[in-house]
């Protein structure tokens, strides 16, 4: 009796084979880059709180010294915030003052400005035009719009669906969140 040997194959794919598991990465890579992009914006977003509390450091050696009238503006382009920011941050005025008081990096543009009322620290990530949030420290220092005086203030306004989990996740690090994506609806629903 004699057994039929099988017949040897060159041992490469077919073309079915191929296209099933590129289509299963394909699959993967969808689920996992929306993740992979929050991943990445998160701790974009830490980097900047870090940076946020080196200048409200700075901002509070400012108010134990004393704030007098020259480092008070209420539209933020006064040269104590330029100064504590171009210290405190790689970052790039585009503008002469006081036309522009923010400073730039590359993701997000910083202001940093006191008042009668308080000292205020602002970061948007994204342009004026469209950004997907806006970190906001203060410190009151008078009656004001039932805010704590004295204490600094925490606040993240989500202004798109990426903005509203980065505010999410940093609740947890004690910064309430304000979704303006729901306040601009109202807004636009009213009109």
């Amino acid at each position: 009796m004699q057994l039929i040997k099988p017949r040897k194959t060159n041992g490469g794919y077919t073309l079915i084979e191929l296209l099933v598991v590129l289509v299963i990465v394909a699959a993967l890579a969808a689920i996992a880059w929306p993740r992979f992009i929050l991943a990445i914006e998160r701790s974009r977003a830490v980097a900047t709180v870090a940076t946020m509390r080196k200048l409200q450091e700075a901002l509070d050696d400012q108010i134990l010294i004393g704030l007098n009238e020259r480092h008070l503006d209420y539209m933020g382009g006064n040269e104590l915030g330029r100064q504590l920011l171009l210290t405190n941050i790689d970052c790039k005025l585009d503008h002469e003052p006081p036309a522009d008081p923010r400073c730039y990096t590359d993701k997000f543009s910083y202001r940093v400005w006191c008042s009668e009322l308080g000292c205020f620290i602002s970061v948007i990530r994204g342009s004026w035009a469209n950004d997907d949030y806006g970190l906001l420290l203060r410190k009151v220092l008078t009656d004001w719009n039932n805010y704590p005086i004295g204490v600094w203030d925490k606040e993240c306004m989500a202004h798109s669906d990426l903005g509203y989990k980065i505010c999410q996740s940093l609740g947890s690090s004690g910064w309430k969140l304000s979704d303006e994506r729901y306040k601009e609806l109202i807004k636009n629903l009213n009109m």
